[in-house]
């Protein structure tokens, strides 16, 4: 099978720093023009997805919704691919973290008070990807946010916590082909 994965546009809360976690963000113009190229470079591909699946939190579920627009695929979300709970710091800018207490935990149990940690969230991506049969022959565009991306990332390639969450790869698709293990990424360009 081969995976699509995007992350959603840019919002006015990420332009502020804040942390969203669960709350819904707001897209800006930016993110809304960075929706639509992704649907055209989408439009594109050799292989056009079959379907598009979101999270269904606010900033995905618009993203998904300009992709699905432009290529006329159907949406679908799952809550599964919710961006990591923040818990008590969701809505607060990143100055107003104890960032050095968080970061004394080994990396992948890290989390905020009420929040989930990047086990957990890799645990619910698993989940996920559980439900997707394996001999599937269908190419899926997987709409979510950054950590959920590297959580994908690091279930199929079976890279670690740190290498998944450190990849890079900010205005571009990420293609993913589950069945051979590769990873390429291809550019949104103006």
């Amino acid at each position: 099978m081969k995976m699509y994965l995007l992350r959603h546009g840019e919002t006015e809360e990420a332009k502020k720093n804040v942390i969203l976690g669960h709350l819904p963000g707001t897209l800006t113009q930016d993110g809304k023009r960075y929706a639509y190229r992704a649907g055209e470079l989408i439009n594109h591909l050799p292989v056009p997805p079959d379907i598009i699946i979101a999270s269904g939190l606010k900033r995905a579920k618009d993203t998904a919704e300009i992709i699905g627009q432009v290529t006329k695929i159907t949406v679908k979300f799952d809550a599964l691919l919710k961006e990591r709970k923040g818990g008590d710091i969701e809505g607060m800018s990143d100055d107003q973290i104890d960032w050095e207490k968080y970061e004394s935990e080994t990396q992948e149990y890290r989390k905020h008070k009420n929040g989930e940690s990047f086990v957990e969230v890799r645990e619910r991506v698993d989940d996920f990807l559980k439900k997707i049969p394996k001999d599937s022959k269908q190419t899926i565009a997987i709409v979510s946010h950054s950590v959920v991306i590297a959580m994908i990332i690091s279930s199929v390639l079976g890279w670690g916590y740190e290498k998944s969450l450190d990849f890079k790869f900010d205005d571009s698709v990420i293609l993913l082909d589950t069945k051979r293990k590769e990873i390429a990424l291809v550019p949104l360009i103006e």
